[in-house]
């Protein structure tokens, strides 16, 4: 990847971040907006699609949660309730069944499995690494 595509690539999540820091809810409209300006058009024409677009707002909780104090169930379930639902999903998304593991529930199963630093997590996902949420919620 060229330092230009990097650029792009947090460019957006961070933008994102931004919204998050200062407590705004996030839209399907701002994350479309959003992408549109960086990829120089929309999705229906083809520049980005939703799945790029959920993946960086998933990058951009991962880069909240790990500025985060403090981290519990309540804050990440209010968390949430600000951002827009991944329901725009590619045939193949469906059909290879690949749906996105809310924050909520990955930090109740962290929770549950009493994770720690000393194991070796096997993850399905690198979105969300268990040993940031648990790290922060210990």
């Amino acid at each position: 990847m060229s330092n230009s595509q990097t650029q792009l690539s947090l460019t957006v999540p961070n933008q994102l971040l931004s919204l998050l820091q200062n407590d705004n809810p996030i839209t399907s409209n701002q994350l479309s907006e959003l992408m549109s300006s960086e990829f120089g058009g929309t999705d229906a024409v083809g520049h980005w699609d939703w799945r790029l677009a959920y993946d960086y707002l998933e990058a951009a909780l991962v880069l909240w949660v790990n500025q985060a104090e403090n981290i519990n169930l309540e804050i990440l379930t209010e968390l949430m309730a600000k951002l827009p639902t991944q329901s725009k999903r590619s045939q193949e998304q469906v059909a290879l069944q690949q749906f996105s593991t809310p924050l909520p529930m990955a930090y109740l199963v962290a929770k549950a499995a009493a994770v720690t630093s000393q194991d070796t997590v096997l993850e399905r996902c690198e979105v969300f690494p268990i040993d940031l949420i648990t790290s922060k919620s210990s």
